[in-house]
């Protein structure tokens, strides 16, 4: 039996299309600002290789209208997620990586 079925768009495809609807958020926490407007659009799929079985995600498109920063996609194992979660999570883990990327450099 097939374990996939046709490949989905890529979401980097739903920059351009028309018809699809995109929510404005405004995160706690993104890149060091207070509140920032973000729009986001967000599905679930199967994340499929070769000889693997195939994982449930959710993918988040984000992008700003401002147009100040390029657009981004996340990805995220567990489907059950909101999308607002997994973008602040990111947002919050990015800043401890920074963090601890600045104290290796001091010790040298």
């Amino acid at each position: 039996p097939r374990v996939k079925g046709k490949a989905l768009p890529k979401p980097q495809s739903h920059l351009t299309a028309p018809d699809d609807r995109w929510t404005t958020i405004t995160p706690s926490h993104w890149y060091g600002s207070k509140a920032t407007s973000l729009e986001i659009i967000s599905e679930t799929a199967l994340w499929y290789r070769r000889g693997t079985p195939p994982t449930p995600i959710r993918w988040v498109l984000v992008r700003d209208p401002d147009g100040k920063r390029e657009p981004q996609a996340f990805f995220c194992t567990n489907p059950d997620m909101e999308p607002t979660d997994i973008i602040s999570i990111y947002a919050r883990r990015w800043q401890i990586e920074v963090t601890f990327q600045e104290a290796r450099a001091s010790r040298c």
